[in-house]
């Protein structure tokens, strides 16, 4: 009785862990990096933007669109947060490229709630290797960024400001945590039970 209880519930665990990862498409990938430059002398970025400042962007990517023949998957990136204000698509203003001598992730700024007037943001990673799906293209451009082969430009209408990525990496989901905990908790319920 005791490990058929014992098995219902690792069953169970198993199964909510499961269907999360049948789920896994859609990742957040983190971007790090700190501003160095701006363009135009007479420009005064906002203070986010300023040399030294630190720079956050989360990509909401959907990791299973394919290219089209141009190698750029289109529509792929579902949402943005920038220093965490989250902006989503108007018209799918969002991409990623996989060319035989860039790799980027391009984005629209759709909605920018603070007005700080970022319009498009780019990261670009030059000399990549070339892949044949979405997510071994954005693990290319985040070993780019590790090299030091990679940078981020942010356009404020006709002037930009540069930074020096420091990372591009994957965010564990919560969701993913939260199922294991729930699987987890279930099997300690019946390892009570039993005692």
């Amino acid at each position: 009785m005791r490990s058929t209880v014992f098995f219902k519930a690792a069953t169970l665990a198993a199964f909510l862990i499961a269907c999360n990862a049948a789920n896994a498409k859609i990742e957040t990938w983190r971007l790090e990096a700190i501003a160095y430059q701006k363009y135009d002398t007479s420009f005064v970025p906002p203070e986010f933007a300023s040399p030294g400042n630190k720079i956050i962007i989360d990509y909401v990517i959907d990791d299973s669109f394919s290219e089209n023949a141009s190698g750029i998957y289109q529509g792929a990136i579902l949402s943005v947060s920038f220093n965490g204000e989250t902006s989503v698509p108007e018209s799918g203003y969002g991409y990623i490229l996989a060319w035989d001598g860039l790799n980027a992730i391009n984005s629209g700024y759709w909605n920018s709630r603070n007005n700080d007037a970022v319009d498009f943001i780019s990261l670009n990673s030059w000399n990549p290797e070339p892949k044949l799906n979405l997510l071994d293209t954005l693990k290319n451009i985040s070993e780019n960024v590790t090299a030091g082969t990679a940078e981020l430009r942010l356009d404020f209408g006709s002037e930009s400001v540069y930074a020096t990525p420091i990372s591009l990496s994957a965010v564990p989901e919560s969701t993913t945590v939260g199922l294991f905990g729930v699987g987890i908790f279930a099997i300690s319920l019946v390892h009570k039970r039993r005692k």
